[in-house]
């Protein structure tokens, strides 16, 4: 059907690494590859290789756009759920102030439980994206995440959790009556 003259074309992928993986350096290679005796073409997507350079660029910005806005969110919840106990408990935070109390006394409690709140929400999610990650494996070729991007990530729920708590309490903590 196709006779003997039909032959495949031989070829050969290359990965490269993270730092070789610019428009500039891919289309050096390529140039130092066609230049090969027995190379008569070499492909590497230099029609859609910039804008595809280019979209990444941009998902990247979103990417770090989407993650601040949703640090800001959680920290609001988180500065939400301060002024609510706060307000619950209201009379107990007023007596405190008028025995005495100084105000890094009356403050640590709902620190702590607004670093608690982030450290359990982190954890959840990290816990939630390992579990997600274990029942992919079986059909996609991956890890979890480094070490050092799991700390990343406790830390940040903690630094989120304060944060939110610190807002919290700066505009609910009731001044003692005189």
């Amino acid at each position: 059907m196709m006779g003997e003259d039909f032959h495949l074309p031989a070829s050969l992928q290359i990965g490269l690494l993270p730092e070789w993986r610019n428009t500039e350096r891919i289309s050096t290679l390529a140039a130092s590859l066609s230049g090969f005796e027995g190379v008569s073409d070499v492909v590497y997507g230099e029609d859609y290789l910039p804008g595809l350079t280019g979209l990444i660029g941009t998902l990247h910005k979103l990417d770090l756009f989407a993650g601040t806005i949703i640090l800001v969110g959680v920290s609001l919840v988180v500065a939400g759920a301060v002024r609510l106990a706060v307000a619950r408990r209201s009379l107990t935070v007023e007596m405190m102030t008028i025995m005495g109390a100084s105000d890094g006394f009356v403050r640590a409690p709902f620190l702590f439980e607004g670093l608690l709140s982030g450290l359990a929400g982190s954890v959840g999610g990290l816990l939630f994206t390992y579990a997600v990650s274990q029942i992919l494996s079986g059909s996609i070729d991956h890890s979890f995440l480094p070490g050092r991007w799991i700390g990343g990530v406790i830390l940040l729920g903690a630094a989120t959790g304060l944060a939110g708590s610190w807002m919290g309490l700066s505009s609910s903590l009731p001044s003692p009556r005189k």
